[in-house]
């Protein structure tokens, strides 16, 4: 038997529209339209002025791995679904869909009359065309576990083949956004660098100057009405103390800021405060493919993962304004493992990571380079040095761009680094964790080709945890296999932030754990 999984939002709506004479769907949630006769009062303003502490390489929303590449693409690209602060699935491209009863196969209805920006109409071959751009993109591929065919099926559906049952695929599918066919392939190699109209989402480019800003403006033809706010100008601001002043001055909307900071924006009556607990992990990632490296042992990262002082690098770095992570998935995922569950924790032990460095053959530790990216990663990459001097291990630091370190690590792995301190933001499984940890996945730790790594294990773990019937039961799988990767000790977590969200009080803004979704956002 087949079960039909309505995303019955729209029809409820739809039902409700029509009972008041209404002639356009609305979305639960989304900000009254200004134009509409019977707003109350048009908004204060309709610019939104957002800051970004850098921007990565790449506009391709498949290709991207920066999350602050996201805060713009996100806006500008839809998927089937959209996921909702809370968890919960919205529908987007999709109206729903159906699964069989073996959970192998899942056909997905498609909205109809879905433009992109370009005026083009959505369609079941864009759909595949993504999907098929991201299963042949090993990174992003990666969160799309057992996936092994898309195809159309007629005009309005488009069914998905999966190896091996998935019990969050349709979480994982927020992860594929919808891109224009045709213009992905007119601009080629300019689609990552360049403003394109191959979009459907409530935001489009008006321009894009990764050195100076960004800006997007308001979909007219969005299928779910125009946005509130008219435009949003992503400036980009690398200095936290600019970024302040920015706030209280008004050239900027909205910021994060750092714990030192909270008593100015606090007693400013121009400005929202809310602390937020968001879904980042900072953590130390350690190279474990270059079998002429000592970290190629797997003693010497346990002894590196005891000697780590994170409640130094909390104090130091971020303020306080963070909790210890002791494994690497934050606890806001509801599937994922808390710290309080481990069996396994690195918590610091001098003389364990000395012994366990003797037991390995460094008694008088080694030399080593610390790869840092800038920004909160230069205070824990001098925290971390010290703490590897107490241990015998003499380490540099060789400061870089975050963007090309990360990128640079990903592709050279053997050369590139040694540890690299990095940050990492979650969204809805710990299924993103595991698809690092694949035999041709381009990413960070590149644990496969280590001779101490069991992939074969690690994949049936997987498997096993994708094929739980319940979330208990996927908890389980994934505590299991998060045992056997604290282990093996490629990464290191470190804390899990907390961002205290500050904006101007005439916005009626969204807190976010993740990312922003301005859609939802409007001027008083």
């Amino acid at each position: 038997m087949k079960r039909f999984l309505s995303l019955c939002l729209a029809l409820v709506m739809l039902l409700a529209l029509v009972a008041c004479g209404g002639d356009k769907p609305a979305t639960s949630g989304a900000p009254s339209n200004p134009s509409n006769p019977s707003s109350p009062a048009a908004p204060s303003r309709t610019k939104l002025v957002y800051p970004l502490t850098g921007i990565g390489k790449s506009m391709d929303p498949h290709a991207t791995t920066m999350s602050v590449d996201m805060m713009v693409t996100e806006q500008v690209y839809e998927g089937m679904h959209h996921i909702k602060e809370d968890g919960t699935l919205e529908p987007c491209l999709a109206t729903g869909y159906e699964i069989s009863a073996d959970g192998l196969t899942y056909t997905y209805k498609l909205r109809q009359g879905i433009k992109f920006h370009n005026g083009d109409p959505v369609t079941v071959e864009d759909v595949v065309y993504s999907f098929q751009r991201c299963i042949d993109n090993k990174y992003r591929g990666s969160w799309l576990p057992n996936l092994t065919a898309v195809e159309a099926i007629g005009t309005d559906a488009v069914k998905f083949t999966l190896s091996a049952p998935n019990a969050v695929f349709e979480t994982s599918m927020n992860m594929v956004p919808v891109v224009c066919k045709k213009v992905v392939e007119e601009m080629g190699d300019n689609f990552a660098l360049q403003v394109s109209e191959a979009g459907s989402g409530p935001y489009r480019f008006v321009s894009y100057d990764p050195n100076n800003k960004i800006v997007l403006e308001a979909n007219p033809d969005y299928w779910r009405g125009e946005a509130a706010i008219k435009t949003i100008e992503y400036v980009i601001i690398t200095d936290a103390a600019a970024r302040l002043m920015a706030l209280e001055s008004g050239d900027i909307d909205f910021s994060a800021v750092s714990a030192n900071d909270l008593a100015i924006v606090q007693a400013n009556k121009n400005l929202v405060v809310e602390p937020v607990t968001a879904r980042a992990t900072y953590f130390i990632a350690l190279n474990t493919r270059n079998d002429k490296s000592p970290l190629y042992d797997k003693r010497v990262r346990q002894a590196i993962a005891y000697c780590v002082n994170k409640e130094d690098i909390i104090a130091i770095a971020v303020s306080g304004q963070a909790v210890v992570a002791d494994t690497f998935v934050s606890p806001s995922i509801p599937d994922a493992p808390k710290n309080e569950e481990m069996p396994l924790r690195y918590t610091r032990n001098i003389e364990k990571a000395k012994a366990l460095l003797k037991e390995a053959g460094y008694p008088n530790g080694f030399e080593m380079t610390i790869s840092c990216g800038g920004g909160t990663y230069i205070p824990i990459s001098e925290v971390f040095l010290e703490n590897l001097a107490e241990i015998g291990i003499k380490a540099t630091i060789q400061n870089g761009e975050k963007a090309s370190l990360l990128s640079d690590a990903q592709t050279n792995p053997e050369t590139v680094y040694d540890t690299f301190p990095f940050g990492w933001s979650w969204g809805v499984s710990y299924n993103e964790y595991a698809g690092w940890y694949r035999s041709d996945a381009e990413h960070l730790p590149h644990a496969y080709q280590n001779k101490e790594f069991d992939q074969a294990l690690v994949d049936s773990m997987k498997v096993d945890a994708l094929a739980a019937k319940s979330l208990e039961a996927r908890k389980a799988g994934w505590a299991k296999l998060d045992e056997y990767l604290t282990d093996f000790c490629a990464i290191i977590p470190l804390y899990n932030t907390i961002n205290n969200q500050v904006w101007n009080k005439d916005l009626n803004a969204v807190t976010y754990s993740l990312r922003p979704y301005f859609y939802d956002w409007s001027w008083k």
